[in-house]
């Protein structure tokens, strides 16, 4: 069992350090937090212009997380038609048969949402409340249903007019 959990390891480091180059102390800094946040549970935000590497931090915190083995499900809510609901909280409605939800789709894994910020407040209100049922069922020592780890990231500046949902 040893060997095979250093053998996960020296893959999930193998995997962090491969998608961010550099030995800058800043990278070298950011290496050792994608590490110490695999390790939680925790809803991540991460902020800043795009093209900054956010969606690569984000898969190396999934790679490096006991979540590694399941889902990465990547939104671009910068691309998503006005006023559609994608699927994120409640199933799609295709007249195939059941579906299921973005949320339910990433169950054990995570679920990465880009630019979150241009969500529709409705539906970041909705997801907001997912994520505290979640919390309250960890906190209970129980099994969130579905278990999932969300990673938003927004370029926008967080103030009251940015459309950012204060629960996220």
């Amino acid at each position: 069992e040893l060997a095979v959990a250093q053998e996960l390891l020296t893959d999930a480091r193998r995997r962090v350090d491969g998608a961010l180059l550099g030995e800058s102390p800043a990278i070298r800094a950011l290496r050792e937090s994608i590490l110490d946040h695999a390790k939680t549970l925790d809803t991540l935000l991460l902020i800043g212009p795009p093209g900054g590497g956010h969606e690569a931090t984000a898969r190396a915190i999934h790679h490096a997380s006991p979540r590694s083995q399941h889902a990465f499900i990547h939104v671009n809510c910068g691309l998503l038609p006005p006023g559609q609901d994608p699927g994120i909280v409640s199933p799609r409605a295709t007249g195939e048969g059941p579906s299921l939800s973005l949320l339910e789709l990433a169950d054990n894994g995570t679920l990465y949402l880009e630019e979150a910020h241009r969500l529709p407040s409705e539906l970041q209100a909705r997801l907001a409340d997912v994520l505290e049922r979640q919390q309250a069922a960890r906190d209970a020592d129980q099994r969130a249903a579905p278990d999932v780890r969300v990673i938003a990231y927004t370029s926008a500046a967080l103030t009251s007019a940015s459309g950012f949902h204060p629960k996220l």
